[in-house]
């Protein structure tokens, strides 16, 4: 930055509009420091404001500004952060490198059970916001949300193993609680936030269960091969069935058969007969793999045991989506007639919930059918 640009900036700072007074030489070694830098010119800034008005705490400030002055411009950044810490209290740095653990800006409800452990963690905090080694970020409805800065974290200390895998686990749980468990909807970015620390923490639930919704939200948007590598990450500490179906259809997407045919034997043999709604997908996804690969009967087979679930558990659109496979599988058969048997019990019940998509591809189904019979029935009379 530099010119105009740069002379606004300055007045938008008070430690550089002559708003806050200061030794005579301090804002302006601050400038030469940042050198057109924005972000350094604003960390001055808050540095310069809020430093008390001491010579002791002045030469803290000369001190950071020399060091930054020695080094390249591009290491500038660096030394200030690292002055900066070294003039920190122990439990300051030792909160900034516990909350290393979160990747994404996060609530003081997801760090209060982190720092509880450490006196006066909140004073903490809001001396860190203000010399802007947290940054702060508000949400639509204004709550604070808090990160220590990627550039902190080679200058702070993570706590190793295994209290390092206690806070990945301690972490996922809270966030898990506070963007899943507690909130209508989570974003995808959250979701993978608390995969990654369940793996890290390595929390086989917590894993198993997002990795399967992410791994859901990702192949509906045709992504996957993104979807395959977290279910594998997710495999690696978990043998969760619904992750296994969700990367076995992923394979069969992406043309892998022999691959996909073993994810799902996996499932069925992993998934308790409890998880009733689980093993009815399990069947209904390996059935149309089976389609796929001409082995109709055994496809046949898989729909019936998922047609017999969904039908004991109340799974009306299940129940729908699978008459209307075995449908197809009977008219390929060149069973005509139990084809239109199933499509017009799919489309009842589509028709009764309300299920435009598969209602629409039933009597599309149905209309080829007839046509082919040579019926002359208009396909708008179904």
């Amino acid at each position: 930055m530099a010119g105009a640009d740069l002379i606004k900036k300055y007045n938008r700072l008070d430690s550089f509009n002559g708003s806050w007074q200061f030794q005579p030489d301090l804002p302006e070694r601050a400038k030469q420091a940042a050198d057109g830098n924005p972000r350094l010119l604003e960390w001055l800034d808050q540095i310069l404001q809020n430093s008390p008005k001491s010579p002791e705490a002045e030469r803290g400030v000369e001190m950071i500004l020399q060091k930054m002055a020695d080094k390249e411009k591009e290491f500038r950044e660096d030394i200030l952060a690292q002055e900066l810490l070294k003039q920190q209290t122990p439990a300051l740095r030792l909160m900034l490198g516990k909350l290393l653990v979160y990747e994404l800006p996060v609530p003081l409800a997801a760090i209060s059970p982190i720092c509880e452990d450490i006196s006066s963690w909140e004073s903490h905090i809001q001396r860190a916001e203000i010399l802007g080694l947290l940054e702060v970020t508000l949400t639509n409805n204004t709550e604070r949300l808090y990160r220590v800065p990627r550039i902190l974290s080679p200058l702070l200390e993570f706590p190793e193993n295994p209290k390092g895998e206690e806070l990945y686990k301690q972490a996922a749980q809270i966030l898990y609680r506070l963007w899943w468990e507690e909130v209508e909807s989570s974003t995808e970015v959250q979701d993978l936030e608390i995969h990654r620390l369940a793996l890290l923490g390595k929390d086989e639930e917590i894993a198993g269960k997002i990795g399967s919704s992410l791994a859901n939200r990702l192949w509906n948007q045709s992504r996957f091969r993104e979807a395959i590598h977290l279910c594998k990450s997710t495999l690696e500490i978990t043998k969760n069935h619904s992750v296994l179906r969700e990367i076995a259809y992923c394979e069969h997407q992406i043309g892998e058969v022999d691959q996909a045919l073993n994810y799902y034997e996996q499932a069925l043999n992993l998934c308790p007969a409890e998880d009733e709604r689980e093993l009815a997908l399990i069947y209904n996804h390996f059935g149309m793999l089976k389609d796929d690969k001409g082995e109709m009967d055994e496809a046949i087979a898989l729909y019936n045991q998922c047609l017999e679930i969904t039908e004991r558990i109340g799974n009306v659109q299940g129940k729908a989506v699978t008459l209307h496979q075995l449908g197809m599988i009977y008219a390929n058969k060149g069973e005509v007639d139990e084809a239109i048997a199933l499509y017009n019990q799919s489309l009842e019940i589509n028709e009764r919930i309300g299920n435009v998509l598969t209602k629409a591809m039933t009597l599309n189904n149905l209309g080829y059918i007839y046509a082919n019979k040579r019926k002359w029935i208009k396909r708008s009379d179904f």
